[in-house]
């Protein structure tokens, strides 16, 4: 198996059933198809590190949840609805990635001032992870890679470990300075600059010999190399500065130490991996 598959059928471990794309009603079909883009991202995005959100009480509590439940209800109808039209062009595809990543940032902070948090707002890098988190999880559970040609167009998640990919690798082939904007914190023209380059980056046989071209795909393969590369660093830098009886002592230091071991042993290096 690859190492594509085997990331695929690794994320799909996080789904409660086994193919939520084979019904055979269109009904439980564009139930399942909603769910799979709703459900992951309310565990896998969170937004408890915008200022006051924590503290929210009583009626604002709950008028941000509610608020937040309908705007992703309303982004999983928008990705159902358009996924059979997007399968035409890349323009209309890049057209409309933009205008749905700025409704929701345009929703959100909507809902952030109308709970009192007027100087709480959402960047557009936090409205892509939506997005593109989204079409992944459908291609985790598309076996009959019914989407394919959209996920061909699609564009790499960013997060701190794709961000420090594209600050080692990428970024030096268009003489580019370092990122060190927080990925949640991106503006829409940065955004726009990264997945750009990494298209390039990745369609250039110079720069890229053995990742896949496209930007999602090659994403199952970045992502775990570089959170493994990220996590053993950080935590060698940690013994350099002479931290290592706090380290030895502590539980989750240890723990992520054997998680991030076990990993490098039960994967190869992506520059080994043949390309699908």
């Amino acid at each position: 198996m690859s190492r594509l598959s085997s990331n695929i059928k690794d994320l799909r471990k996080m789904f409660y059933y086994e193919n939520k794309m084979g019904f055979d009603n269109e009904e439980e079909r564009e139930n399942a198809i909603k769910s799979i883009i709703k459900d992951p991202v309310k565990k896998d995005l969170t937004l408890r590190t915008l200022k006051g959100l924590g503290k929210l009480q009583g009626n604002n509590r709950d008028k941000w949840e509610k608020g937040f439940e309908e705007i992703l209800n309303n982004v999983a109808e928008k990705i159902y609805n358009d996924l059979s039209p997007l399968n035409d062009g890349e323009k209309q595809f890049e057209d409309w990635h933009k205008e749905t990543c700025k409704d929701i940032v345009d929703d959100v902070n909507e809902l952030l001032k109308n709970c009192g948090l007027e100087e709480t707002k959402i960047s557009y890098g936090k409205a892509q992870k939506i997005v593109n988190m989204a079409f992944k999880y459908i291609l985790c559970c598309d076996e009959k890679q019914e989407f394919k040609a959209i996920y061909e167009k699609c564009h790499m998640p960013i997060d701190s470990y794709i961000l420090s990919w594209y600050n080692n690798k990428v970024r030096f082939k268009y003489k580019e300075g370092k990122f060190n904007e927080s990925w949640s914190n991106l503006s829409d023209d940065d955004y726009k600059k990264i997945q750009d380059n990494i298209k390039e980056y990745l369609e250039d046989e110079k720069t890229n010999k053995y990742l896949p071209k496209e930007r999602l795909y090659a994403e199952f393969y970045i992502w775990p190399f570089q959170m493994i590369h990220d996590n053993i660093s950080n935590l060698n830098r940690e013994i350099q500065d002479g931290a290592f009886e706090i380290f030895v002592n502590n539980e989750k230091l240890v723990k992520t130490t054997k998680e991030c071991l076990e990993k490098i042993a039960a994967c190869e290096n992506y520059k080994n991996v043949e390309k699908e």
